[in-house]
């Protein structure tokens, strides 16, 4: 009996000795591994996944993305003259397109359809008179900025005011003539092409019978 404890005490001093053996080395080698910067922190599953991205980080960067809107004003030889929207970094040509295209006697020459559209500009497209002048309203400021000069006024023919290229402040010095009644005629010949005859203005809004009359002797398409 006394041999069987001496035996089991053997044993488990054998046991104990591996066990501070073991911790011993484990402990040793940490050390060593730690010192060579080779012990990384144990990561999960969890841990390896990316960073998700905010929300709000996403609606910004799709923000940027999306192209600014400008709305410009264009009238004169186009199908349909009006306001329209459309996306920055667009040219003129790509406005023309959206306002039905250009009218058959519109003069494209001084336009320069390559430039960027800017946000609330009024683009006028000009027309050819049957001489193949171009006709420019003279009371209005062109989309390149430029404005024309009172030296390139048209002169007067023998007194009469030509209506095909008057201007507003012209247009309203004849009798019966207003603001409204005058630009109304800017508008008419820009969108279907010069007078052919001064007949032809009773055609414009507001001018009837009795307004003709008064001008009659006043004005002229030449």
């Amino acid at each position: 009996m006394k041999e069987k404890l001496q035996s089991l005490n053997i044993i488990a001093t054998v046991f104990i000795i591996i066990m501070l053996v073991f911790i011993c080395y484990k402990l040793v080698t940490q050390k060593e591994a730690a010192s060579e910067g080779l012990i990384l922190y144990n990561y999960s599953e969890e841990d390896n996944k990316p960073a998700e991205k905010a929300p709000l980080e996403e609606a910004t960067k799709e923000e940027e993305n999306v192209p600014q809107t400008f709305r410009l004003y264009i009238t004169g030889a186009v199908k349909s003259p009006g306001v329209y929207e459309i996306e920055e970094g667009k040219r003129i040509v790509d406005l023309i397109e959206l306002a039905g295209g250009a009218l058959e006697n519109a003069n494209l020459g001084n336009i320069n359809l390559a430039a960027y559209v800017e946000d609330a500009k009024h683009v006028k497209i000009p027309v050819k008179t049957e001489e193949g002048a171009e006709e420019i309203p003279r009371d209005e400021t062109w989309y390149q900025g430029e404005e024309v000069s009172e030296k390139d006024a048209p002169v007067p023919n023998n007194g009469l005011i030509n209506i095909n290229d008057a201007s507003l402040k012209e247009l309203t010095a004849l009798p019966g003539i207003g603001n409204v009644i005058g630009q109304n005629i800017i508008n008419y010949r820009q969108a279907k092409g010069p007078f052919k005859s001064i007949e032809e203005i009773k055609n414009v809004s507001r001018i009837g019978s009795s307004v003709f009359d008064e001008i009659k002797d006043k004005i002229t398409v030449e």
